[in-house]
């Protein structure tokens, strides 16, 4: 009998502290996932967006009225401006 009672209040310990330490991580999360990140205007308008298969790393391109293209990448907020001769 008392094994049984140790062992019940043993998983309610648990399930409590997994169901804390859960929604401490969610809370991050949602914190994380508020961050905006702006792109300037003047990369133009968006031609295409992809994710690179190696990094995983999310891109945008960007192409402005003088024809120069414009590779963003979301995650480290860095652009990379290619002008045509």
């Amino acid at each position: 009998m008392k094994k049984q009672l140790v062992r019940i209040f043993m998983n309610i310990v648990i399930l409590v502290a997994g169901y804390l330490m859960g929604h401490r991580t969610s809370e991050a999360h949602a914190q994380q996932a508020r961050q905006v990140r702006t792109i300037p205007k003047s990369y133009g308008h968006c031609v295409a967006a992809y994710i690179v298969r190696d990094t995983g790393a999310f891109m945008m391109v960007f192409e402005d009225s003088n024809g120069a293209i414009t590779l963003f990448d979301v995650a480290n907020n860095v652009g990379i401006t290619y002008t045509r001769n």
